[in-house]
């Protein structure tokens, strides 16, 4: 019973956290949209809203086909539960909640294949972004090629082709996974990656016809014709928005300003913020606790990395000036971006990696900028450290331990 309200605390905890930012990301807008909205048509507006859905409910019988190719069967209603999960994990700033929440998902309906999951979302991805650009394509050619990244478009759809190519998609997927109990991965057949593709284009020009009655709603005047176009528009979109992109600051301040700054950053706030909350206060507090090894390795994190985010709330007030539900959403930014360091530390054994990638994270020399941030850069070194290190064994987390 004791259990079961904890469950329940947590979630409505979960909910309070998704709500609190979904506030966050459309702060404004509505203060914006009123003027437009005054005078929209509702029954458009309704249409788009029932076509869109329809694209979601549609959107996810791809992945659950995608899943069964694979030999792992799962209900509709729970394939969508984990679809719509990872589309609202999109909210919660850091773009790791996406492929957890859906990770999440499964593993409550009892599928536990982590490696499999990521695979059917990556391949998931993969053949829709083909699909948007060949909708895309086709629409080109009555509405005309104008200034449309055609070559770069060209280039990401045939690097996407060959990386999800069988002969290579399955040897690849198995040789990244294989150390975390991966099972093999059977290639799906030419025949059943097509008629995806067929399918996410439809789906595509289905989302076109959202945004046709969507544009309609709110006064526009576009042609029947243009649905291609848009579903087009829409799927290129998704994919090339908010990419991850080098920071400005490495080209414009100059090699040797960029260079002293970095030293500053790496040698003096994230070497000491390194040394004093992963290397000292994470163990010091795992020891100092009680209990079993989980309770106290994660009571430990939790406690050493809330200090370390509430450590920062002077600097964002005085020097940054934030306030009100910025400042929290950075002090909880903060609070993530502190247990990715502490678990790549414990992963690599090495304060100084940690030390380093945290550097290259501070103001006012980030290395990346752009949603997906720095924050893969860091999961992909915490995955493949065993490998860049040549020790394949090295699979777990360093154990806190006693000398005495």
């Amino acid at each position: 019973m004791r259990r079961r309200w904890a469950l329940i605390v947590i979630q409505l905890t979960a909910v309070g956290v998704l709500l609190f930012f979904l506030g966050w990301a459309f702060r404004g807008a509505w203060h914006e949209a009123r003027p437009r909205l005054r005078d929209a048509s509702f029954p458009d507006l309704a249409i788009s809203t029932a076509i869109l859905g329809a694209y979601y409910l549609l959107f996810t019988v791809a992945w659950q086909r995608i899943l069964a190719a694979w030999d792992v069967h799962i209900p509709y209603f729970v394939a969508l539960q984990a679809e719509m999960a990872s589309i609202l994990a999109k909210y919660v700033p850091g773009t790791v909640w996406i492929p957890a929440a859906r990770i999440a998902a499964l593993r409550r309906a009892g599928v536990r294949n982590t490696p499999l999951v990521l695979s059917s979302m990556l391949m998931e991805a993969g053949l829709s972004t083909i699909a948007g650009i060949l909708v895309l394509f086709a629409s080109l050619t009555t509405v005309g090629f104008g200034a449309a990244p055609v070559l770069p478009l060209l280039l990401l759809a045939l690097i996407t082709i060959v990386g999800l190519h069988p002969r290579v998609f399955t040897p690849g997927i198995r040789r990244v996974f294989r150390r975390f109990g991966a099972s093999e991965l059977p290639p799906l057949h030419y025949s059943t990656i097509l008629g995806l593709i067929v399918y996410y284009c439809c789906t595509w020009l289905l989302g076109g016809a959202a945004l046709f009655f969507l544009l309609r709603s709110v006064g526009g005047h576009p042609s029947a014709t243009e649905i291609p176009y848009l579903g087009g528009i829409a799927a290129v979109s998704a994919i090339v928005t908010t990419p991850t992109t080098v920071a400005r600051t490495w080209t414009t301040r100059g090699v040797q300003g960029t260079l002293i700054w970095a030293a500053v950053m790496f040698l003096g706030a994230a070497l000491y913020e390194e040394i004093a909350f992963r290397g000292f206060l994470f163990p010091q507090l795992y020891l100092k606790f009680r209990g079993s090894h989980r309770v106290r390795f994660w009571a430990a994190l939790l406690v050493s990395q809330f200090l370390f985010a509430i450590s920062h709330i002077p600097a964002h007030i005085m020097i940054r000036h934030l306030s009100g539900s910025t400042l929290w959403t950075q002090v909880i930014l903060q609070g993530v971006a502190g247990v990715m360091l502490l678990l790549l530390y414990l992963r690599t054994r090495n304060l100084w990696i940690s030390a380093g990638i945290h550097g290259l994270a501070n103001a006012p020399t980030p290395l990346f900028e752009g949603a997906m941030g720095w924050e893969y850069f860091l999961i992909a070194l915490l995955v493949a450290w065993p490998w860049i290190a040549r020790r394949p064994t090295q699979r777990g987390l360093a154990k806190v331990e006693t000398r005495g």
